[in-house]
């Protein structure tokens, strides 16, 4: 028996401080885009060698019920309560019957592909409930990069528990880090090799994007100039 795990992508086009954000333009495609194509390479990767790990992995987009867009990448679209993030996860993975999910959101859109494998893999050998790299206490990662990875028992440790704050319940993962004692929940972290911890390359405000795209198309003049000097097929990212 496989273990199933779910990749959620948590977007939404109200924001308040920069409502459509999801949608502005980086490089040749939206924002949303991007990490919607971060999560299908390490889905296509994960499956790839299911048969070897015993691991699969789906994938979805988790929006509000208001939500009307129609995305250009095919991707399957679950719709929840806008105020209730936890209701929109539980749905989700209830749907795929899914043993994890993966928390990504739609505002990182440099996120990597292998950082999502990476930390798939090892919350699952480790049996961990909750696994992820945002603990602002020891984080190593630039705020942009993060990923999560919750459990079941996880889920229903949130919903057993009062969301009081607003962050609470569109942050659906915080009360765990703030208050849940590691006898209940098995939990853990993910740590760099370097501190990066002060990039920020999350989308949360309208100065945020010219950054991210200027680092975009930095990047992407370097990744031309690599494929010219060494060709294509020998220049990798990870």
């Amino acid at each position: 028996m496989s273990t199933v795990v779910l990749i959620g992508i948590q977007a939404r086009l109200g924001s308040t401080r920069f409502p459509g954000k999801v949608l502005e333009s980086l490089g040749d495609k939206p924002v949303l885009d991007h990490v919607i194509l971060s999560a299908k390479s390490s889905l296509g990767y994960i499956n790839e060698y299911s048969n070897r790990t015993n691991i699969r992995a789906r994938l979805c987009l988790l929006v509000p019920e208001t939500e009307r867009h129609v995305y250009q990448q095919k991707i399957h679209v679950l719709k929840g309560p806008e105020n209730n993030v936890l209701a929109r996860y539980k749905k989700a993975m209830d749907y795929y019957k899914c043993d994890y999910i993966i928390r990504l959101t739609a505002d990182c859109p440099l996120v990597p592909p292998y950082l999502i494998t990476k930390i798939i893999y090892a919350g699952v050998k480790g049996g961990y409930d909750y696994f992820s790299n945002v603990d602002l206490l020891c984080r190593t990662y630039p705020d942009g990069f993060d990923v999560e990875f919750v459990s079941r028992k996880a889920l229903s440790w949130v919903e057993t528990h009062p969301q009081t704050t607003v962050q609470h319940k569109e942050h659906v993962t915080l009360l765990i880090r703030e208050l849940c004692p590691t006898e209940e929940l098995k939990m853990g972290t993910v740590l760099g090799y370097l501190d990066l911890s002060s990039l920020k390359i999350s989308l949360d405000l309208k100065e945020d994007l010219l950054d991210i795209q200027q680092r975009y198309t930095s990047l992407g003049k370097k990744l031309t100039l690599a494929q010219s000097l060494y060709g294509v097929q020998n220049v990798q990212r990870f």
